[in-house]
């Protein structure tokens, strides 16, 4: 399941055809007056996993416009931060004390304090947001972190050039998908998601190397396959949404201008992604 919070944190990857010897996470749709660059993020990365290859960085530059899965200025805002709290705060009520069996909680506690988290100030939040919270920390301290992200490093990026910049969904819209993700078992979900942070350092390893190497098969079987044991986790994360964006894509697909969309890798691959949704649609697509 680290491996369903992980996509949710840093958001993820797999299953696609390649196409010839490909060595990017990158893939390009030809529209009728432009191209649009499809690039797959790891939201959590290191400061040494740059420079990024030519290719993306020919890709970033050939567009006028850079899209992510929500628009980076409003969730990084007050009014983000504002809903993420909003949705991830429990019912007047309830606690995590009183929603989690006392062993669970005990387990919770235990990690949050190790981070300096007191109970006074998670007690109220929901238990995703809570996991979001402790795996982000836990990836700073092994030298990941948000801000190297793809997504922020080229959001930044297209700031300073002036480019233009937006989002696939309203970041309300994401925020509700994370927000479903305990509400089965999240006694289950907890226990879990702690017990597999100690696995979080190789993981991220795997997938990264797989990333740099544009091996969806690998990354497929790095993250999808265990996250499929949770269908109602699959569908809500990537099957609906994927489906969803799928009319902003083609609209970016009709530009007079090429344009760059990035996304989390776990929207690119499998028999459910964004680029199967596409090629069903007539779109011809390589990859980088």
């Amino acid at each position: 399941m680290c491996r369903k919070i992980c996509l949710l944190t840093f958001a993820a990857i797999l299953s696609f055809t390649l196409v010839g010897k490909a060595e990017n996470f990158l893939w390009k749709v030809k529209g009728a007056k432009n191209t649009v660059y499809i690039q797959g993020s790891i939201h959590v990365m290191k400061k040494t996993d740059y420079p990024l290859a030519k290719e993306i960085v020919a890709a970033y530059t050939a567009s006028k416009e850079i899209v992510f899965e929500v628009d980076l200025a409003e969730a990084n805002g007050p009014k983000g931060m504002q809903m993420m709290m909003a949705k991830g705060t429990l019912p007047a009520g309830q606690t995590l004390k009183t929603i989690l069996k006392a062993d669970v909680y005990k387990t919770l506690n235990n990690a949050t304090s190790t981070f300096g988290l007191p109970g006074a100030l998670i007690d109220g939040m929901k238990p995703w947001l809570v996991i979001q919270m402790v795996t982000i920390l836990e990836l700073q301290k092994l030298g990941f972190n948000p801000q190297d992200g793809l997504d922020l490093h080229f959001f930044e990026r297209a700031k300073k050039d002036g480019k233009k910049t937006g989002g696939l969904e309203d970041i309300g819209a994401a925020i509700n998908a994370l927000d479903k993700l305990t509400q089965e078992n999240p006694d289950e979900f907890v226990e879990q998601s702690i017990a597999d942070l100690k696995k979080i350092e190789p993981l991220m390893k795997e997938i990264t190397a797989f990333w740099k190497a544009g091996d969806a098969a690998g990354l497929d079987k790095a993250l999808l396959e265990e996250m499929k044991k949770f269908p109602e986790v699959y569908k809500s994360l990537l099957v609906d949404r994927n489906h969803n964006w799928m009319d902003g894509i083609e609209e970016k697909l009709k530009a007079d201008h090429d344009v760059m969309i990035i996304v989390g890798s776990a929207h690119l691959v499998g028999k459910d992604s964004v680029l199967k949704l596409l090629k069903k649609k007539g779109y011809t697509i390589d990859q980088l």
